[in-house]
């Protein structure tokens, strides 16, 4: 099955119909809430994947603490609950400034992102994979927020290439 940018496109449509009802990120879990869980049935293209992801978000936020922030919070998927990237997706980004954290080691507060114990902000990257077609193909979506009023979301479409995962296309969902 090939996916051509006419379906991304229709997929961002839709997409941002669901985004205007359904919120980026809500979380309705207290300061103290669970410890999040470490992402399951993670494969090495998954993490392969996440890597992309992760890195396109660190280069395209325009969030107003990207340059303040006291890290970059890392979660697999969206939503209410904060998931713990697999080790090996933390140590492809080591070398992002400032620097990245598992979700586990943060805590979100009314007026934002905080890594636990600490009161400077942080941002916190979220991505999933919605759908994989075929071996070669990837739809993936992906965001961040910095407080509740300040978030994006983008979805995207990836292709295997030779020297890996890349991303083909993609649209900007929603912006606060």
């Amino acid at each position: 099955m090939v996916v051509r940018d006419d379906v991304v496109r229709i997929w961002c449509l839709l997409s941002l119909v669901f985004a205007t009802t359904v919120s980026c990120f809500r979380d309705t879990r207290e300061a103290t809430g669970p410890v999040p869980r470490v992402a399951s049935e993670v494969n090495s293209d998954n993490n392969d994947i996440l890597v992309v992801l992760f890195r396109r978000l660190v280069s395209v936020n325009k969030s107003s603490i990207r340059e303040t922030a006291e890290a970059y919070v890392v979660s697999v998927g969206e939503g209410d609950t904060l998931v713990d990237p697999d080790p090996t997706v933390l140590g492809a980004l080591e070398d992002c400034e400032p620097p990245t954290v598992a979700a586990s080691r943060a805590e979100i507060r009314g007026d934002g992102v905080y890594l636990r114990g600490s009161e400077r902000r942080s941002l916190l990257l979220f991505a999933k994979i919605l759908a994989q077609p075929d071996s070669s193909t990837v739809v993936a979506t992906g965001g961040y927020v910095e407080d509740g009023l300040g978030a994006a979301r983008f979805v995207w479409l990836l292709r295997r290439t030779p020297s890996g995962w890349r991303i083909e296309s993609g649209c900007l969902l929603s912006v606060s």
